[in-house]
């Protein structure tokens, strides 16, 4: 077995604004545990990467994400969703929403996975990220994982630049529709 990023959920840790030049984001990850907004594009692209490698993103190219409400500035929101679309597909934004309200929208909307920024019940100055899978609706099997950080370590940084339109479709109302609904 080799190295694998993600615990029992996802992946938490402290937060830190900004990653030291010329440092890569995993390898500080790595070093130190923290998580920077690097990490969070880095870490969206690579799994954006990898469904379509397994093409996995065929029904519908676009990914579900949202948030707690830790990040007040958006910068890891806004990082993550970069990243979504270095890898070429289409960020849907559903906002501040619990855990299973962004699962459930994935699952609605027939997406090919959510990303869920959120470091649950951890203090207020961490953060994190979980993964499900649109296919499922599960979260990543520990061989998925291995793989993901296996893909992750390879990635250059920083990404190739490739003049990225920022832009992701805001489905927050509908989703928090969806969520209501589906409480009822």
């Amino acid at each position: 077995m080799g190295i694998c990023l993600q615990g029992t959920d996802g992946i938490r840790g402290p937060i830190q604004q900004y990653l030291p030049q010329s440092e890569h984001p995993v390898k500080w990850y790595l070093q130190t545990g923290e998580i920077t907004p690097e990490f969070f594009q880095l870490y969206t692209y690579s799994i954006c990467c990898l469904l379509r490698k397994f093409e996995l993103t065929e029904i519908r190219n676009s990914i579900a994400v949202g948030w707690d409400s830790r990040d007040t500035s958006g910068t890891f929101n806004n990082a993550a969703i970069l990243g979504i679309l270095q890898a070429g597909l289409a960020p849907r934004s559903v906002g501040i929403l619990p855990t299973p309200a962004v699962a459930l929208h994935m699952l609605a909307t027939q997406a090919s996975a959510a990303i869920v920024l959120t470091a649950s019940h951890n203090p207020a100055d961490q953060n994190g990220i979980k993964i499900f899978l649109g296919s499922s609706g599960l979260k990543l099997f520990p061989s998925d994982e291995e793989a993901l950080t296996e893909f992750l370590l390879k990635q250059p940084w920083p990404l190739p630049n490739s003049n990225i339109i920022y832009d992701a479709c805001d489905e927050s109302e509908a989703a928090q529709k969806n969520f209501i609904t589906h409480l009822l």
